[in-house]
């Protein structure tokens, strides 16, 4: 049995996959703690999400390795009720799994981990918004919005769509890349780093110019499209005949792309990140293990930046979570012995 916030955060993330949903299906309907521990996810990712449009954004998530403390946000309660409600009554009602954005009309195939859209197709979100994306698109569709690589679309309701290093929201609206700009069209707010504008009309957005941050995270981004197994999936590969992890980062080595998994204890072991099989274990000098497992600084710090984790290490006194959050990377210290996250902010060159 799956743990329980990992698996809600893997639905949260729309990466169920049929086994793990029919487990999903069953604690929903029998577990009053898991529908629980559902609604305090779905509040905090749906809060996240709104991270961008609320006032603190700014002082939030910020600068190269600056303090930021008592990062909450607000968020409806009624909102995040309607959604869980939702969730249980397709899963008692209709006895199928909820498993994050659906297509409801159009042809589409999956490249590489994206979306390529055949002929023009509607996805439906979970909380009831759409996004209409031309033939052609190129995006990949996460449960909390749309990150476009080719083509665009029309959006409605809350959908964040991320492009060429901007992030747009509105109640409904549209976004087309046209060679190395965006062609925005409605009433919304883009976000480029950190700095909100609010826009009317039609605006034309060039690509944002950004340095070796942005570099590392397009290296992540490939390897996450081609890995098929999660971090936390790579440590728990890595641990089975004993051992705990200290260190643990997605890589690509000599054209493969790979998690590397140190243990304390003193071996290194490397895990194919497409089949999950274990490459290769070999004897290297490692620091002593936490208090609290890697898997659980991982599953805490997805709890506060959901996205997905690419490399998690231990320092002094706290394990520093780095996550692929939209088009940026974010990192979260969690304290080595409580499990409190203690800093966070976006990598920066």
């Amino acid at each position: 049995m799956i743990d329980p916030a990992l698996l809600i955060h893997r639905y949260l993330e729309g990466l169920l996959d049929a086994e793990e949903g029919r487990e999903f299906n069953a604690r929903v309907k029998a577990e009053p703690e898991f529908r629980a521990l559902l609604a305090r996810m779905s509040y905090d990712v749906a809060a996240l999400r709104n991270l961008l449009a609320s006032e603190a954004a700014p002082a939030s998530l910020h600068g190269p390795r600056s303090a930021v403390s008592g990062l909450r946000f607000a968020w409806p309660v009624a909102a995040a009720a309607a959604v869980l409600i939702g969730i249980v009554a397709m899963v008692l009602f209709s006895g199928t799994p909820a498993t994050g954005p659906t297509v409801i009309s159009g042809k589409t195939e999956t490249v590489n981990g994206r979306m390529v859209v055949k002929e023009t197709a509607v996805i439906r979100f979970l909380d009831g918004a759409t996004a209409e994306l031309e033939s052609s698109t190129e995006a990949v569709i996460h449960s909390k919005g749309v990150d476009l690589q080719r083509g665009g679309g029309r959006f409605r309701g809350a959908v964040r769509v991320s492009a060429l290093g901007a992030i747009v929201s509105g109640g409904e609206f549209k976004v087309v890349i046209h060679a190395d700009s965006l062609i925005i069209n409605g009433d919304v707010e883009i976000d480029r780093g950190g700095l909100r504008t609010r826009s009317t009309g039609e605006k034309i957005v060039a690509r944002e110019k950004r340095g070796a941050e942005h570099r590392e995270w397009v290296r992540h981004d490939r390897e996450l499209r081609q890995a098929s197994i999660t971090l936390e999936r790579a440590i728990e590969i890595a641990t089975r005949k004993g051992g705990a992890a200290v260190e643990a980062k997605l890589e690509e080595d000599e054209g493969k792309i790979v998690f590397e998994v140190k243990l304390a204890g003193g071996e290194k072991v490397e895990i194919d990140a497409v089949s999950g099989e274990e490459i290769d274990r070999d004897p290297e000098k490692t620091s002593a293990a936490p208090a609290i497992t890697l898997a659980n600084a991982i599953e805490i710090a997805l709890r506060d930046v959901p996205g997905k984790a690419v490399e998690v290490d231990v320092e002094k006194d706290a394990i520093e979570v780095l996550i692929v959050w939209g088009d940026r990377l974010v990192w979260v210290k969690i304290d080595s012995k409580s499990g409190a996250v203690v800093d966070r902010g976006i990598e920066e060159d």
